[in-house]
């Protein structure tokens, strides 16, 4: 994917810090959704947050020492994001 030298295991770890991303902007969005509708489920989407917060910067840790660069881990973040972004615009569309 990003990484200029991958082997299977970076290819994996890259896949699963997308998914970690992206299950943050969800949860992001629902944590969000349900404060305005003034729900107490916004605190279980806060745990929620702030695990997997904890695992994405484990995630970044391991690529860093799979001597990721600078640039490489920039361009897997604007991926992920990107990721995240179609994930939270495809939970929006489910609603409606």
């Amino acid at each position: 994917m990003i990484h200029a030298r991958p082997s299977v295991f970076v290819r994996k770890l890259e896949e699963h810090y997308c998914q970690i991303v992206k299950s943050l902007a969800v949860y992001h969005y629902e944590r969000t959704k349900h404060r305005e509708e003034g729900e107490d489920q916004a605190k279980a989407y806060d745990q929620g947050i702030r695990d997997l917060m904890a695992r994405k910067d484990e995630l970044e840790t391991v690529l860093h020492l799979y001597e990721y660069t600078p640039d490489e881990c920039r361009d897997l973040k604007r991926y992920a994001s990107r990721l995240a972004g179609f994930a939270v615009q495809d939970r929006k569309e489910k609603e409606k």
